[in-house]
């Protein structure tokens, strides 16, 4: 009875000292899993950073150039003809969209 007992008491500690090391490998696993996406996720906060800044310069680019051109069709007298061109090219938009609803 001592020694089914004590092979019983050795199978145990066998069965959890395999469950130990499975969830020690499965730990390293996540471990690496996880290291990994934290690096890409630390590129992609640094790309979104760089693509905020592009998007602020296009932004200072774009309104130096509507104040050029607001300059230019002031000293030209074109302001009636570009807000008459402006309301063309608006129909135009709702009028494409208004044909691919349709289609």
């Amino acid at each position: 009875a001592i020694l089914a007992l004590n092979e019983v008491k050795r199978d145990r500690k066998e069965e959890v000292a395999s469950a130990i090391r499975k969830e020690r490998m499965t730990l390293a696993q996540k471990t690496a899993e996880l290291e990994l996406a934290l690096k890409k996720q630390g590129g992609l906060i640094t790309r979104c950073s760089e693509l905020e800044n592009d998007v602020d310069d296009v932004k200072k680019k774009l309104e130096k150039a509507e104040e050029r051109n607001s300059y230019y069709e002031e000293r030209h007298g074109l302001i009636e003809a570009v807000v008459y061109q402006k309301k063309l090219e608006a129909d135009i938009r709702r009028r494409d969209r208004d044909m691919k609803q349709l289609t």
